[in-house]
């Protein structure tokens, strides 16, 4: 039958301390145990999400994709689909067809003008030669051809705030969409001068040497192709900078 007494065997399962309660040396022990135990396996973690398999797709990638950081890789994904949409908005106006176009208005109003000048010229004359005549169907003229450029120069302004305004926002949003990506391949870049000189941050502490050499290859791949499109999205930026130059001119040219 119970006595309530313990016994000596069930004392030593849990050592009593000074306080009569079991005792905790045991215990924090074996925590001391885990906790020195996960400090080591984080020692030797690699401090970046990155691995050596994300560097070694992105080396056999092209585009956006050939950036092996997930957030910059995201960004300049994004910005990659903006400057499709730019294009396309961008590229429905050509410079050298409007060109002609505003041309022919101006080369009109030009003719109209020297016509203008040239009537005034025999009203002047007639009115010289002849005091008492009318000079009535020749005024009427006049302002005939008065009205012909003042419409002519309305189709002018016309074209210029429904077309080349639009026109010069369209290829200025594309040259801003241009060099937004070209800067999120520049900062790609400069990302990647951390696997080159702290590798471990990437493979973890004391890398082999074999992975060392694979992720510096693979750098080296990558940096060779992102100073590739780097140098076409800088063409390809300065282009559409200086189409909306030209459609700046053109909106302001106002003669030929």
């Amino acid at each position: 039958m119970p006595t309530g007494k313990r016994t000596q065997a069930n004392n030593n399962r849990w050592p009593l301390n000074g306080t009569g309660l079991p005792g905790t040396a045991g215990r924090s022990s074996g925590r001391q145990l885990l906790t020195l135990g996960a400090v080591c396996l984080l020692a030797s973690a690699p401090a970046s999400a990155q691995t050596l398999d994300d560097f070694r797709t992105a080396a056999a990638a092209d585009g956006v994709n050939v950036i092996p950081f997930p957030d910059l890789r995201r960004e300049a994904a994004s910005i990659a689909d903006e400057v499709e949409r730019r294009k396309y908005e961008a590229t429905k106006y050509n410079i050298e067809v409007l060109t002609r176009q505003k041309d022919n208005l101006l080369s009109e109003n030009k003719k109209t003008q020297e016509e203008i000048k040239k009537k005034q010229e025999e009203i002047d004359g007639f009115k010289r030669d002849d005091p008492d005549g009318s000079a009535a169907p020749l005024e009427k003229d006049l302002e005939d051809l008065k009205a012909t450029l003042a419409k002519g120069q309305g189709e002018v302004q016309k074209m210029n705030s429904d077309v080349l305004e639009d026109a010069e926002e369209a290829w200025g949003r594309l040259w801003n969409a241009r060099a937004g990506l070209r800067e999120k391949f520049e900062d790609a870049v400069k990302k990647l001068d951390e696997p080159k000189s702290s590798p471990e941050h990437f493979l973890g502490s004391d890398p082999p040497a074999e992975d060392v050499d694979k992720l510096k290859n693979y750098v080296g791949v990558i940096e060779n192709e992102i100073e590739v499109q780097a140098k076409t999205h800088r063409e390809q930026e300065d282009g559409a900078k200086a189409t909306q130059q030209a459609f700046s001119d053109l909106i302001k040219k106002n003669e030929i």
